[in-house]
């Protein structure tokens, strides 16, 4: 890892944005639940299921990852995500059974559990080197903006591009997009070098030294469940919006012009996420996003009504601003030795809970989606508030008591 200075280093924001950006244009996103129900034949339960070896892969990848993140540097961890990006989605445009399919996703689970905790220590580290760690909800902010604007061009071209084509010319032009991704990545200039001597001895040691960071502070512990929780925000629109909307009567060239106004509201959430931690303080933003996020998922659950789509908006909103807001705390209380190890247990957690939730909220969908969207509004906001109000709790149990004022001796009373 050479050193890089300031200067150098500075240039790491734009990039790392432009790497978020590539590695999410997927022209998949609108057309991916549709291609795999129309071109490949699966029912929406086997659609949830493909979803258990994406999750458990990228549980099993996230930590080993992280580790070598920490130990090696962000940018090689980085650059081999995008490229097993690359070779995923190629992957799963070509296979044709369901076997493959579930191959396929376990290849592209892998990329995402490379990505997912070194790109937020890689900012954090970047920022922490050129002095401005101040700065990194809103830079966060922005790079998840970026992230989902990926997703607004992949939503926006894709779906157009399947209806003149057909639904696998989308999947094979992001394989390429991601080699892209892959090529900004070799750019970047490695921040961890500056913090050598917070590393660990060993990749086996720089796990257990970041497991050990959590264990020992239960409210940083409860952050990163909090972190997990927020991905649930994030099931209803991955997973259900294209049938959504396919029940209520939008065509596949019209699914854009839907998913793609979401995007841009996960967009705002992202880039508003330090505003709102700003005006309300970080435990009560959290509040509030949770609080949204349950509601949206009440509303999908009680109303069969296309404008019931508006949960879905909000959905995209509370789950891009929770990222910056709770990446920040955590890695303001984790050195740069453990930091990737430590954020990619916010990842672990949230794909622990996706891994068996997803088919199962698949089955309950195919016989009701009222069922399954109340089930996730239960597992949001109650779930949510729940882990929110524990953290709370030992947030002021780890506060130091505030001394009591000294008594200023009193004289004798006058006579």
């Amino acid at each position: 890892m050479p050193p890089a200075g300031p200067r150098g280093l500075s240039g790491n924001v734009w990039k790392l944005c432009l790497y978020q950006l590539l590695f999410n244009l997927g022209l998949w996103w609108p057309i991916w639940v549709l291609y795999l129900q129309e071109v490949r034949g699966l029912t929406l339960a086997q659609v949830g299921a493909l979803e258990i070896p994406f999750w458990l892969t990228i549980a099993l990848t996230q930590v080993p990852a992280a580790a070598l993140a920490d130990r090696w540097g962000r940018r090689p961890v980085l650059v081999m995500a995008a490229l097993t990006q690359a070779a995923a989605v190629a992957f799963f445009g070509l296979a044709d059974s369901f076997t493959l399919l579930v191959l396929s996703y376990l290849v592209w689970g892998a990329s995402y559990g490379m990505a997912w905790g070194p790109d937020a220590a890689f900012l954090y580290d970047t920022l922490r080197a050129t002095g401005r760690t101040a700065q990194y909800a809103r830079l966060m902010g922005l790079a998840m903006a970026c992230n989902t604007a990926g997703m607004v061009l992949g939503t926006f071209i894709g779906a157009p591009v399947a209806a003149a084509i057909d639904l696998r010319a989308p999947i094979f032009l992001s394989s390429g997009l991601a080699l892209a991704a892959a090529a900004v990545a070799m750019g970047f200039r490695e921040p961890l070098a500056a913090f050598r001597h917070e590393m660990s001895a060993s990749l086996l040691a720089t796990a257990r030294d970041g497991l050990r960071t959590v264990l020992a502070s239960p409210p940083l512990a409860l952050a990163i469940a909090l972190l997990a929780a927020a991905t649930v925000a994030n099931l209803g629109p991955v997973l259900f919006v294209q049938p959504f909307l396919a029940g209520h009567g939008v065509e596949v060239g019209e699914t854009g012009l839907w998913q793609t106004p979401m995007r841009l509201v996960g967009m705002a959430g992202a880039l508003a996420a330090y505003r709102l931690a700003g005006l309300l303080g970080l435990p009560r933003g959290v509040a509030v996003l949770i609080a949204v996020g349950g509601a949206a998922y009440g509303v999908l659950a009680l109303w069969d009504s296309l404008y019931a789509a508006g949960g879905f908006f909000a959905l995209a909103f509370v789950f891009a601003a929770s990222r910056p807001l709770l990446t920040d705390y955590i890695n303001g209380r984790v050195s740069s030795g453990q930091r990737a190890t430590v954020a990619s247990l916010g990842t672990l957690a949230g794909a622990l809970v996706f891994a068996p939730a997803a088919p199962v909220l698949g089955h309950l969908a195919d016989v009701s989606f009222g069922l399954a969207a109340g089930v996730l509004a239960c597992l949001l906001g109650g779930g949510g508030l729940c882990l929110l109000l524990l953290w709370r709790y030992a947030e002021a149990r780890g506060r130091p008591a505030r001394p009591m004022p000294a008594q200023v001796p009193q004289g004798p009373a006058p006579g």
